[in-house]
């Protein structure tokens, strides 16, 4: 129960970061192109669902996976969530509307933010699990994940 409680904080703590680092990223382009992008009020309805249904499961079957194997390297383990979180990538841009996906729709200035987004979640949900293997780090990694989630809360409003 407990490890089922400890990946519950995992995942909120890797999605608000998620949240944050699309946010950041959408601040960078702004900055950059000198243009604003519409669909940064729709993030949740856009990333929610797929991230619950698609990601959580993927990374935590990748995770107990990897285990299996005695693979349980750092950064193998988050090379393989940020290359799962292009799934999510494409269903948000479906929700969107967009059907047809050709070579230059993956670098769009649309398409970036969530790569951003689901990029963070991968880099929050390895250390997550990574601590979950530390005790002594194990407690701080949930206040961490506590302040990451307030300050989303935070930035959401």
């Amino acid at each position: 129960m407990k490890q089922f409680l400890y990946f519950i904080t995992v995942s909120v703590a890797s999605y608000f970061t998620g949240v944050i680092s699309y946010m950041g990223m959408q601040l960078l382009l702004d900055f950059i192109y000198g243009q604003s992008f519409e669909y940064a009020e729709n993030l949740i309805y856009l990333t929610a669902a797929s991230f619950l249904f698609i990601v959580i499961p993927l990374y935590i079957f990748i995770h107990y996976l990897l285990l299996h194997f005695n693979r349980s390297y750092f950064w193998l383990r988050t090379l393989i969530f940020i290359i799962v979180g292009i799934i999510p990538t494409f269903i948000a841009f479906f929700l969107m509307g967009f059907m047809m996906y050709t070579s230059s729709f993956f670098k769009t200035t649309i398409m970036i933010p969530f790569y951003a987004f689901f990029a963070g979640t991968a880099i929050v949900f390895s250390i997550g699990c990574w601590a979950n293997n530390i005790k002594s780090i194990k407690t701080y990694y949930i206040i961490l994940s506590v302040l990451i989630s307030i300050s989303a809360i935070i930035l959401l409003k």
